[in-house]
């Protein structure tokens, strides 16, 4: 994030800098860094998401290109850890109480 937007962590900070001063009621933001401060704060219950846009949440890992071992490695644990019940573990570890809506599955 730092290299193609420098400043983008610096916002986030200065905006949850300013939430924390009750300088601002709010702010919007991707949907991640937002969930990972509500659970941070341990207030975690006072903040709501606005409203769920429908689209599907996808997320992609950048992998050197001929490295299918690696690539079906990364895609294999994943999806155990979907399967095991352990990706919902680490959601709440760092989300919790936010809803978990997404669900690892191939493509």
């Amino acid at each position: 994030m730092h290299e193609p937007y420098p400043c983008a962590r610096l916002l986030l900070g200065a905006a949850f800098a300013a939430l924390d001063d009750k300088q601002v009621a709010g702010f919007l933001a991707d949907k991640m860094p937002l969930l990972w401060y509500a659970h941070r704060s341990g207030h975690g219950v006072d903040f709501a998401p606005m409203g769920d846009d429908q689209l599907p949440q996808t997320a992609g890992l950048a992998l050197k290109r001929n490295e299918p071992q690696c690539l079906d490695f990364v895609d294999n644990t994943l999806l155990e850890l979907e399967a095991s019940g352990e990706a919902a573990k680490i959601f709440d570890a760092w989300f919790a109480p936010a809803t978990r809506t997404l669900r690892i599955q191939p493509d």
